[in-house]
């Protein structure tokens, strides 16, 4: 009976223990096949991820490249009405591309997103037009000047009738060079996120080349169009498009070789600029008010009730304060343009008109200042300096203008912006503006109106004495021969035309002699028997004018006040001529300094451009020292030294040596050591014109270290510092061609004699100023 129990407990224990493992057994299966799925969704669900993003980017690279292509499509359709030009062409590739930009069918945002399009793609390293067809090769064919426009250009019309042969330079026929072919790459931001950075890191391995677009996380989309041209192309808007995509290409490769392909594009902010009319049509409504009806203001008080003398001082507007597109009721994040809110449109709107006002008030001599207020960079800037308080901006200006600000305000902006422009002082005002927005580019953009203001020159219409007879001065040329006069020997002899001028004077003088009547601006000096050289505000009656012949006196001096296109040029060796009927004794540019530019004699198709301010001052400075050799030689048609016989070779010279490429004052104001005004090309082998570059040059670097030393001792603003160095470049260049003083010489006097082509310059400007 013992053992029975025992037996029966034993198996009673058995079960149990049996049931307890097979307990732990299942349980611990069901955590293992827990584990198991856990793990199988940690590897599915980043894998469907991965695929769900890959397809959504591979969506918007396809939506991105049919956008692309019908943007082509119709840029080309544009440029091909447009002579072939790349601006023309771009505007509308942005225009195009906005879909890109996202939107909510909105007419806001719809100008939000034309605005940002059109800023991306100004920026060249992004995108880039390449001009396939016509080629340079195709305007040696059949090209022909045309006297109207002064371009050398395709016929584009009656090719029915025109021969069908092939051009022996370019093996195409006229028909064929009437072909518009554009290639445009853009690069396309990669916008989902981990898909789109390791598609670019990937490519970036397999595609270097692209290493530019891949580091800013932007995939390099191209497509190409071909249209027939439907005006005559223009070589010069070729050579320009072939100019950029050379640049962009050649600052890309820098950018890779420094590794600092990161920075890529930087400096093209989005505007708040606003589009009145809410469509992405073609024409862009600029806001601008007409004003035709405006007086300017006299400052006087209106006190005494009297109707007939408040409605004189009464301002005829035509914009007021209580336009709503003035008013704001919330505000905007600045570093999202697709979330700018009121506050930033209105001061934006306000910014526009009254720059439009501005515009209509000067007239002409403005015109390029909408084209730098439509810059995003420069838009926003203002834009941050009005956003607070837009009117208490414009009334602190009026202030410092010295007007009569409770009258003026009782305009909007419109009106305001035409009365400064036909009253007051538009440089001051352009200039308080860019001194409130911390912007340098309206500084610059206020010397320049300073300067064209004082352009001594002469209406469209007044006779320049030629050897070929009398030419009316507007339709004169570059290149073209005039008849001049050395102030030295007082010896006449023809003279050719370095460089050509014009703009909007606000009036002129009206000079009455005894043989007839001329008219020219207030400074332009004319040569007085016993006196020199007189400015004609300051000719006197009696005044005996030199003239080719003689001279003739002055009977009466007065001054015509209207608006009048006024023209001038420089002279390629003795700085005057001949004008009028009688043949009056002229200076050639007076006060306007008009840019040195000049053939140069071992390279006979080869023009010195005159330098351009914003070329040469671009903020974005270059760092590889081949690069100014490349633009040179594409920008001046120069080939390769190894296309070249020895005695023919040449290098490209840094006028400023690359040497000074860190200068702590050359970066501060923006120059481009390798822009093409800083260069010329000089020969490599000796040669009796052109100074020769064969190596280091230490001693004229030398006098260019202290000359530099000098410019920042001055005490001046930095936008006189860099006119300074202009003139500087300007000589340098001179005596370069002209192999005086000369580049390398082994004696010790080469030092002192660039030390006194630069020493000219400053007291050059001391006795102006």
């Amino acid at each position: 009976m013992q053992n029975g129990l025992i037996r029966t407990a034993r198996a009673w224990h058995g079960l149990t223990f049996s049931r307890q493992r097979r307990h732990r057994m299942n349980g611990s299966s069901s955590r293992l096949r827990q584990r198991g799925s856990l793990s199988e969704m940690a590897i599915a669900i980043p894998v469907l991820l991965l695929l769900g993003l890959s397809t959504l980017q591979g969506s918007l690279i396809y939506h991105g490249k049919s956008t692309l292509n019908y943007a082509t499509f119709e840029a080309a359709r544009t440029g091909a009405v447009h002579h072939g030009q790349e601006g023309a062409m771009r505007h509308e590739l942005g225009i195009r591309l906005a879909p890109l930009q996202g939107g909510d069918g909105s007419t806001e945002r719809a100008a939000t997103a034309i605005l940002m399009a059109r800023t991306l793609v100004e920026n060249r390293l992004q995108t880039r037009i390449r001009i396939v067809n016509p080629t340079a090769d195709a305007f040696s064919d059949w090209g022909f000047d045309d006297p109207d426009s002064g371009e050398l250009m395709i016929p584009n019309s009656h090719l029915r009738h025109q021969p069908n042969s092939i051009g022996s330079t370019s093996g195409v026929t006229l028909r064929d060079a009437n072909l518009l072919k554009i290639e445009v790459t853009h690069g396309l931001e990669l916008k989902v996120p981990l898909v789109g950075a390791l598609l670019a890191k990937t490519l970036m391995l397999f595609d270097p080349e692209n290493t530019v677009f891949y580091a800013q996380n932007q995939l390099p989309l191209k497509s190409v169009a071909t249209v027939r041209m439907q005006s005559p192309a223009w070589k010069s808007a070729i050579t320009e498009a072939a100019d950029h995509v050379a640049v962009a290409e050649s600052d890309s490769a820098a950018l890779i070789e420094e590794g600092d392909t990161d920075g890529a594009g930087e400096g093209n902010d989005p505007t708040g600029e606003e589009e009145h009319g809410g469509d992405t049509s073609d024409e862009q409504a600029d806001g601008s008010d007409d004003g035709d009806d405006l007086e300017p203001t006299d400052g006087s008080d209106q006190n005494d009730g009297d109707k007939e003398e408040d409605a004189e001082d009464e301002i005829a507007c035509e914009t007021s304060w209580d336009d709503e597109r003035y008013q704001s009721a919330d505000e905007g994040n600045w570093w999202n343009p697709l979330d700018w809110g009121d506050e930033i449109k209105a001061a934006a709107a306000v910014v526009w008109d009254f720059f439009s006002g501005l515009v209509a008030g000067m007239g002409e001599q403005v015109s390029d200042l909408l084209e730098l207020i439509k810059d995003p960079s420069v838009m926003l800037d203002i834009a941050k300096a009005f956003i607070d308080d837009p009117k208490g901006v414009i009334e602190g200006m009026l202030t410092e203008l010295g007007a009569d600000v409770d009258k003026l305000m009782q305009c909007g902006p419109g009106d305001i912006g035409q009365l400064v422009g036909q009253s007051l002082n538009p440089a001051l005002a352009i200039r308080i503006v860019g001194r409130l927005a911390g912007s340098t580019r309206l500084g610059r953009y206020a010397d320049d109106l300073e300067a064209r203001e004082v352009c001594a020159s002469f209406p469209a219409g007044t006779p320049i004495w030629t050897p070929e007879g009398s030419v009316f001065i507007e339709v004169l040329k570059t290149g073209d021969v005039v008849d001049a006069r050395d102030e030295q020997t007082l010896l006449n002899a023809p003279q050719r035309i370095t460089a050509t001028h014009g703009r909007v004077a606000e009036g002129y003088h009206r000079i009455e002699t005894e043989l007839g009547v001329i008219e020219a601006t207030s400074e332009h000096p004319f040569w007085v028997q016993g006196k020199g050289w007189v400015e004609a505000k300051a000719i006197a009656w009696e005044d005996p004018i030199a003239t080719a012949s003689g001279d003739v006196v002055a009977y009466s001096n007065t001054y015509v006040e209207e608006a009048t296109p006024v023209f001038n040029f420089s002279v390629e060796s003795t700085p005057s001529y001949f004008a009028g009927e009688m043949g009056l004794w002229v200076h050639n540019a007076g006060p306007c300094r008009i840019p040195w530019t000049q053939p140069l004699p071992n390279f006979p198709n080869v023009t010195l451009r005159g330098i351009r301010t914003p070329n040469l001052f671009t903020g974005s400075p270059t760092r590889t020292q081949s690069l100014l050799r490349d633009r040179m030689a594409l920008h001046y048609n120069l080939q390769s030294n190894s296309n070249l016989p020895s005695n023919a070779r040449w290098q490209a010279h840094h006028v400023i040596p690359f040497e000074f490429r860190n200068n702590p004052m050359l970066n501060r104001l923006g120059i481009d050591i390798n822009s093409i005004d800083n260069g010329i090309p000089l020969p490599c082998s000796s040669g009796t014109c052109s100074a020769i570059h064969n190596g280091s040059h230490s001693r004229y670097s030398a006098a260019v270290r202290q000359f530099l030393q000098d410019v920042e001792k001055m005490n001046v603003s930095d936008s006189v510092k860099r006119d300074v160095l202009i003139r500087g470049i300007e000589e340098s260049r001179e005596g370069l061609a002209k192999n005086n003083p000369p580049l390398r010489n082994s004696d010790g006097a080469t030092v002192q004699q660039w030390n006194d082509v630069f020493n000219d310059v400053l007291e050059e400007y001391a006795e102006e100023t």
